[in-house]
């Protein structure tokens, strides 16, 4: 019988959601607890100075990703490595060291995002560019996402994306609001101030698939979207980036409607329900950046300590029925459907699939949880 515990307790620990919701918002959850995937570094040398290879692998080690370096006169490349690996080890000279860029290596791909001899240039090839300096800069200034548009080679396709996200971000801009949930945490006279100091607000920004100085960002998508799809210049491509540099998704002008980007939103911005990273839709971008220095306020924390007003056993949104018995009405008007916060689907291959439902989630954990309690009361005794 102590077999039976032991995995009953093993099926609690691992249900994959917490068992009551975070009541932070998406986007606000992702940038205070969702660090970066473990992109890699590496610097392949034979003796290289450590002034210089402290300069290219602290950035990065700082944004809480891999960095590996080589000295190939001490060490030498394991016979597992990937032949790209072992191929540019034979290119590394006394005087031209070699550097690799790669995703994750749970994302699957075969092939670096970059690679090259070391130099100044390439260096800040890798760890800067301006489309990712203004994310950076966006999402630490306040923006709730920032949505990517990528223009290709047909004119019309691109008015008609850039004007639907365009329209579509106001709309969402003018219209969302924080979670209630998060809302009462707080007292009545602290939640306008919660409201100035965290609100919901989209932008866009364009991104030139052509430009050199933005080949980490494009190579990477390269990748995600494979040569085929990414090499059909005349397709645009939109891509929201919320938290600490992640994409929800990348959608092409044929597959993007509004319907999709209210979709997109009302996820971003609704209380995070699963807050395990790797459970929710999207993949991670390079950009080095430490995140949470900059942070002078942490929602998270705050929603983690004792609350002001607010018991999450407690909590019940007020119904309309309910609102309704509460003023004596005799009759309840029609029902109107009401959007829900829905998950999204998702283009890109590296990305968790958006179609778990996390209420099914939630109520099976309070079903696993009666039936352990029944189970462990009736073998309470003589088994320990």
């Amino acid at each position: 019988m102590k077999r039976s515990r032991i995995f009953l307790l093993s099926l609690l620990i691992a249900l994959p959601c917490t068992l009551f919701a975070c009541a932070v918002p998406v986007f606000r959850y992702a940038l205070e607890r969702w660090p970066p995937d473990a992109f890699q570094l590496t610097v392949l040398h034979k003796g290289m100075e450590q002034e210089q290879i402290d300069a290219w692998l602290n950035p990065v080690y700082d944004a809480h990703m891999a960095v590996l370096e080589v000295d190939l006169r001490e060490d030498s490349i394991p016979e597992e490595a990937p032949d790209h690996v072992k191929e540019l080890a034979n290119e590394v000279t006394d005087t031209s060291p070699r550097f690799l860029l790669e995703y994750p290596f749970d994302y699957g791909f075969e092939t670096p995002i970059l690679s090259g001899a070391v130099s100044d240039e390439q260096k800040l090839l890798v760890q800067r560019s301006p489309v990712r300096d203004e994310i950076i800069k966006r999402l630490l200034g306040g923006h709730s996402t920032v949505w990517v548009f990528i223009p290709g080679t047909d004119a019309s396709a691109n008015d008609e994306l850039k004007q639907l996200i365009k329209s579509g971000i106001q709309e969402m801009n003018e219209t969302l609001e924080l979670p209630e949930k998060m809302l009462a945490i707080y007292s009545p006279e602290k939640q306008e101030e919660v409201r100035r100091e965290l609100p919901i607000h989209f932008s866009m920004l364009e991104l030139d698939r052509n430009d050199p100085k933005e080949k980490i960002l494009t190579e990477g998508l390269r990748l995600v979207l494979g040569d085929d799809t990414w090499n059909n210049t005349e397709q645009a491509w939109v891509m929201p980036v919320f938290g600490q540099g992640r994409a929800l998704a990348i959608e092409d002008h044929k597959a993007f409607t509004a319907d999709m980007l209210r979709e997109m939103s009302y996820f971003l911005t609704g209380s995070c329900s699963c807050e395990v990273k790797e459970l929710n839709p999207g993949f991670d971008l390079f950009i080095v950046e430490p995140w949470m220095e900059d942070l002078s306020r942490s929602f998270v924390d705050e929603a983690n300590q004792p609350p002001e007003l607010f018991n999450p056993l407690a909590y019940e949104p007020e119904t309309e029925d309910m609102a309704l018995a509460t003023e004596g009405e005799a009759e309840p008007e029609a029902e109107t459907a009401v959007a829900p916060t829905p998950t999204p689907s998702i283009t890109s291959p590296a990305a968790p699939a958006f179609g778990m439902n996390w209420g099914v989630v939630l109520g099976g954990g309070v079903v696993v949880l009666l039936a352990a309690g029944v189970m462990l009361s009736k073998h309470g005794g003589g088994d320990a």
